[in-house]
């Protein structure tokens, strides 16, 4: 492993790890870019497989509703998601995407509270070129998911680009607004129920509040996930088209709708409980 301040490199599994600061988001970024010349990295990028952009730690979750309130009418800050966010990051993040090989990567994971256009909307860089990817985890827990009363962000992301995505075998999203992604993300995992491997989904805690309690668990044909090892879902409020359901046979202690044994059999399958979260993993 190549480890400098902001960002590591794997060699061996061309993986490569940017981590955004907290008093300076765009540290990563140059910290890779001035280590590397053109040259060099233009040839570090075209060969990975692997790619994360990870705040440097939880606390960051409130970095961009903090610098939102202070910084609204800076210049050099860009408006996304109802945040500020500094132009500079968003330009060196869309350097980094650039200089992959369309169609290299394998997994892509993104661990900060916003997540700029460009990435994953429908005519996002990784839709558009990267839509083979077989992992996709996405942590954009706002500040409110830890009960500091900060209106969540989780509505304003745009991740449409989710259903051009057809070969997942593992799929990770904190932070999920059922309100705003409920349609999208029932696409995407219907799409990729046969190759799915793991399923780790976790909905804004204040989004779920605010949304009726109403089950549509029959609405369209049961689906099924004949590879499916992990299953972890928290703060599950409705499946508005059934795809949730379906994945879930009364596994004991969740019980939000009334279905009738479609989705997994639960007698193969271990369940435990993690914090809020329920998880399932296939028994051996």
């Amino acid at each position: 492993m190549v480890r400098q301040n902001w960002y590591d490199i794997v060699p061996h599994n061309r993986e490569l790890r940017i981590v955004m600061p907290r008093q300076k988001p765009l540290a990563g970024v140059a910290s890779f870019l001035s280590c590397h010349d053109q040259q060099n990295a233009d040839l570090v990028l075209s060969l990975l497989k692997e790619l994360a952009f990870v705040a440097e730690t939880p606390v960051q979750n409130n970095l961009c509703h903090d610098r939102a309130l202070h910084d609204r009418h800076n210049p050099q800050w860009s408006v996304g998601n109802r945040m500020l966010i500094p132009k500079s990051l968003v330009l060196g993040i869309q350097l980094i995407l650039r200089g992959l090989s369309p169609g290299s990567l394998v997994k892509f994971t993104w661990c900060y509270p916003w997540l700029p256009r460009g990435i994953m909307n429908s005519n996002g860089y990784i839709p558009r070129f990267q839509p083979q990817i077989v992992s996709l985890e996405l942590y954009t827990q706002a500040g409110d998911e830890t009960g500091t009363g900060r209106s969540s962000i989780a509505e304003e992301i745009s991740v449409d680009g989710l259903v051009q995505l057809r070969h997942l075998t593992c799929l990770v999203w904190h932070g999920i607004c059922p309100r705003r992604h409920a349609l999208v993300l029932d696409t995407c995992i219907r799409q990729n129920s046969g190759t799915l491997e793991r399923l780790d989904l976790r909905f804004s805690r204040r989004a779920v509040d605010r949304t009726p309690s109403v089950a549509r668990a029959h609405d369209r044909d049961p689906v099924e996930f004949p590879n499916l090892r992990m299953l972890t879902l928290e703060n599950v409020p409705i499946s508005e088209s059934g795809v949730i359901a379906s994945l879930l046979s009364h596994p004991s202690g969740v019980d939000p709708w009334d279905l009738n044994g479609h989705g997994l059999d639960q007698s193969k399958w271990k369940e435990k409980e993690l914090g809020n979260a329920l998880v399932l993993s296939r028994a051996r």
